[in-house]
């Protein structure tokens, strides 16, 4: 195996920590699936698997590692997880990244108090699993909550607290300093297990005013650094993306800078192989070189284990020099995974970036800048040129067989006949949905309400994660079922 490289003209990464959050694909569908949980919920992996994962991710090019104890890392396992199986295996993670190099993050929600073991099985309210001072017995939720998370302090070098999406003041008292203070008091218990722990507010979400639970008072980075509320050396995290006006204020300030993105090298809530060449090429080619200099962390979003691989190269290699381009990189990781099947993998890879991939039909504008959610997704405009790209590349992969005597020089955590039997599955679930968006765009030009069971029908998901396409069909009927329903009223 040949060891990592990678680095710029300059001799050196463009960002010195390159940060990979294993979080879940949270849906309560793939809850349900038990076959879905143990191919691609991390929690339940063998050790053995764990470990190839860490060092397939130092040889992508990641150097750091972020995990957490939430209520999703329970569910995403079936709840098949006590709170102590689960501690175990993640200090025992957190243990093998250390040796391996890495530095370690523990992501923290700062009002996340849930009950693991009263919450079995239960999808709860929000509200309640994110309580704030000002609501009856919070303040005591959240003192368990942070004695609860300190006891990882050992095992990490520095963690992270979200405060918005969710959390925030459910009881309208609590302000911005109320966070910021509630910030402070979880530090104080981390220091108690670790005292050289370092730590970083993250500002995620907090200026999107049409989400609920905001903490009255924020405005921009400068509330923060105006309060004066917050411990010296805590640091900032920028949201979703590298803004330069925003970091070079907080550098300004003393306060380190780092960046917590998401939605850029996978998706969350939507289960299914996500090829981000597109998204990660608009954001970094164009990053400022002098982030290089002003932030000293960035994360990369890994939720989609197993099947984001392609991705998560391409990401952590534009981490280590953001102007290369991502098409090649992609071309690259699947010469060294795929051996002789190699332009085959990257051209159904391409055509799944160049079409459920593309940024109208992700969808993640309104959370990134708080515009209003449309009602039905506008990915109609699009599906005779994505039925045009997937079909030509479905009759390419459907020759492809994997090359079984290549031995690959990374240590993937995904065979090539596993992936390829994914892909193929993608592609034509692609290719289904462009033909129902076809013909929902025809119906749409007749008169009256389109009946949508003339519409064809896409199949519910099984054993593979072909998770997205079925989603969005789903949302479509739903907004057919109520367009009908208003225009009967009407007549």
């Amino acid at each position: 195996m040949a060891p990592f490289e990678g680095e710029t003209m300059s001799g050196k990464p463009f960002f010195r920590t390159r940060e990979v959050i294993l979080s879940d694909p949270f849906d309560a569908y793939i809850v349900k699936m038990r076959t879905l949980q143990r191919r691609y919920a991390y929690e339940t992996w063998p050790m053995a698997r764990l470990r190839r994962y860490i060092d397939m991710l130092c040889e992508f090019g990641f150097n750091s590692l972020q995990l957490s104890d939430l209520s999703e890392n329970y569910a995403a396992s079936g709840y098949a997880l006590t709170p102590g199986q689960f501690a175990a295996k993640l200090h025992w993670l957190s243990d093998y990244a250390k040796s391996k190099g890495m530095t370690r993050t523990l992501f923290v929600w700062g009002t996340g108090a849930v009950d693991v073991e009263s919450s079995r099985g239960k999808l709860l309210d929000w509200s309640f699993w994110h309580p704030c001072p000002c609501v009856k017995g919070g303040q005591a939720a959240l003192d368990k909550h942070y004695r609860c998370q300190a006891r990882h302090a050992p095992w990490f070098d520095h963690f992270v607290s979200h405060w918005a999406d969710p959390g925030g003041c459910h009881g309208g008292k609590c302000t911005l300093a109320t966070a910021l203070g509630l910030h402070n008091q979880m530090a104080a218990e981390f220091r108690k297990h670790n005292p050289s722990i370092r730590s970083t507010f993250s500002l995620w979400t907090l200026h999107l005013k049409h989400l609920a639970g905001q903490w009255r008072g924020y405005e921009s980075v400068e509330s923060i650094l105006d309060a004066g509320v917050l411990d010296e050396g805590v640091g900032l995290a920028q949201h979703g993306r590298f803004r330069l006006a925003e970091a070079q204020k907080i550098a300004a300030s003393g306060r380190p800078v780092g960046v917590w993105s998401w939605y850029l090298a996978d998706d969350e809530v939507e289960p299914s192989i996500h090829v981000h060449t597109e998204l990660l090429g608009d954001y970094f080619n164009r990053i400022s070189t002098k982030a290089s200099s002003l932030v000293s962390w960035h994360s990369m979003d890994s939720n989609c284990h197993a099947l984001n691989v392609p991705s998560l190269y391409v990401a952590a290699q534009l981490l280590v020099d953001p102007y290369r381009d991502p098409e090649k990189l992609l071309a690259e990781f699947c010469a060294r995974a795929f051996g002789k099947s190699a332009d085959g993998f990257a051209e159904g890879l391409l055509a799944i970036a160049k079409t459920r991939c593309e940024n109208d039909y992700m969808r993640i504008e309104p959370l990134l800048t708080g515009t209003p959610w449309r009602g039905l997704p506008d990915e109609r405009q699009h599906p005779d040129k994505h039925l045009a790209i997937v079909r030509r590349a479905r009759k390419a992969v459907a020759r492809l067989k994997a090359d079984k005597s290549f031995r690959p020089d990374l240590p993937l955590i995904i065979t090539a006949e596993t992936f390829l039997e994914e892909l193929k599955a993608h592609l034509k679930i692609i290719e289904e949905f462009a033909v129902f968006r076809i013909a929902l765009r025809k119906a749409g030009k007749l008169k009256g309400a389109i009946d949508a069971s003339r519409l064809p029908a896409l199949k519910r998901p099984g054993r593979l994660m072909t998770q997205f396409e079925y989603k969005l069909y789903r949302e479509h009927l739903d907004v057919l079922k109520k367009e009908g329903q208003q225009a009967r009223r009407k007549s």
